[in-house]
């Protein structure tokens, strides 16, 4: 298969406990961060990054500065934004209590792979084995372990404090913080662990502090509009329908526009067995619906562009007239316009979509890839040399970068910027 997942984007990370997936998605993006927004204006953390990772487990955790990552079960097992929110606005209160008990490497290599490696999933799918260079192997231990992440109930409470405040400055309810906190509770009792509990120790007085905050507050219900409860929903079902089981997909269920929810998991599901008309079937009554919708054009093209239809590349048109200015819209139209252009076809516009990814996210592996392809398709064996060698030297493969920067400094002229650039791999790889 040429691509199994080109819009939803897994940079694979292998772990020692576990395997820890870095998610990226330009929807579930979006929506995550239209949630936390009033959090990020309360809170002053403007520049704070959610990362999520392919863990069914609800959890999350901070590394300290202005990281935050959650879970994906997090959000397919609580389709709430106010869960969302308030989970966050912890995490938030460990950050600004400065509570962050052990910042090793471990942590550090999380978070350089999530900055470092963006969309590498997409790029192993589509190049096959041509692609392996590009992944990257973080050793270490689950991020739930107590041993990297262990807050003490001084430091819980002092987080749930912060998050009281936060969410009631933002206008928000604590109503999501208690309905999650309830049902950790409720595993913990009933299985004697739970993952959550192990870095974040809960308590039945935490609890009453919480409930009796609410019973005050004069946002003592969810604040959230119906337009943050649809996106939301669309971004857990949408998450669950590429993560979880196959012939679990359909068990999860929702409470608001059911309909086009159930064709929006039915159409992913079709895509994953490769049933592509099934698929087309669920996706075209969803855009018949939203024909504006960027997502769903892009779900078509991805289903077009895997059953090797060359209308994939008019659906993600249709997708960046929509959402003009989205990194991982344009990078999976380039992707798509190289993949299928022929010899006669310019190719000059995907390069230009390529130096926008970089603009917007200059580490984004999978760019600098297909623009080291671009560059060997124009004759600029240099440049493309010098592109492979940044993609070693920040996936951490110190003996490959170097190769590459010395091919690139053999075949760039002498003193120009290029040739500098790959002289200061060298330099800095000694």
């Amino acid at each position: 298969m040429k691509l199994q997942y080109l819009f939803f984007i897994i940079i694979f990370l292998s772990v020692n406990l576990a395997k820890a997936n870095i998610i990226r998605d330009s929807e579930i993006e979006e929506t995550v961060n239209l949630v936390v927004a009033p959090l990020r204006e309360t809170s002053g953390l403007k520049d704070l990054k959610i990362y999520i990772l392919d863990d069914l487990v609800p959890n999350a955790f901070t590394a300290g500065g202005n990281e935050i990552f959650i879970t994906s079960g997090l959000i397919i097992n609580y389709p709430d934004p106010d869960v969302l929110r308030g989970v966050v606005a912890h995490e938030m209160g460990h950050i600004l209590g400065h509570h962050v008990v052990r910042r090793d490497e471990v942590i550090d290599n999380y978070k350089k792979a999530a900055i470092g490696t963006t969309a590498l999933g997409l790029a192993t799918a589509i190049s096959g084995a041509g692609a392996e260079g590009l992944a990257i192997t973080v050793g270490g231990m689950h991020f739930s372990e107590r041993s990297i992440y262990a807050y003490s109930r001084e430091f819980e409470s002092s987080a749930d404090q912060t998050a009281m405040r936060l969410l009631n400055k933002s206008s928000n309810s604590v109503v999501g913080l208690i309905k999650f906190f309830e049902k950790m509770q409720l595993q913990s009792s009933a299985d004697s662990f739970s993952q959550y509990d192990q870095t974040h120790p809960l308590n039945n007085e935490r609890l009453l502090i919480l409930r009796n905050f609410n019973k005050k507050s004069k946002f003592s219900t969810s604040q959230n509009n119906n337009d943050i409860v649809y996106k939301y929903s669309r971004a857990s079902a949408k998450l669950a329908a590429f993560t979880v089981e196959i012939n679990k997909i359909l068990d999860y269920k929702f409470k608001n526009n059911v309909d086009e929810i159930t064709h929006y998991m039915k159409a992913i599901k079709c895509f994953r067995i490769g049933n592509f008309n099934d698929s087309l079937t669920h996706v075209d009554f969803l855009v018949r619906k939203h024909p504006n919708d960027p997502y769903y054009h892009e779900l078509k093209a991805q289903i077009y562009f895997e059953s090797g239809k060359k209308t994939a590349l008019h659906e993600y048109e249709l997708a960046e007239k929509a959402k003009p200015h989205d990194p991982l819209i344009r990078l999976g139209k380039a992707i798509v316009g190289m993949t299928n252009h022929s010899k006669n076809s310019p190719v000059d516009i995907y390069y230009k979509d390529l130096l926008f990814v970089l603009d917007k996210e200059p580490d984004n592996l999978l760019a600098l890839h297909y623009l080291a392809i671009y560059y060997e398709q124009s004759g600029l064996i240099g440049k493309s040399y010098l592109n492979t060698a940044l993609i070693s030297l920040k996936s951490g493969r110190i003996s490959d970068a170097r190769k590459m920067a010395t091919m690139a400094m053999s075949n760039l002229k002498k003193n120009s910027p290029d040739w500098y650039k790959a002289g200061d791999i060298l330099e800095a790889t000694k």
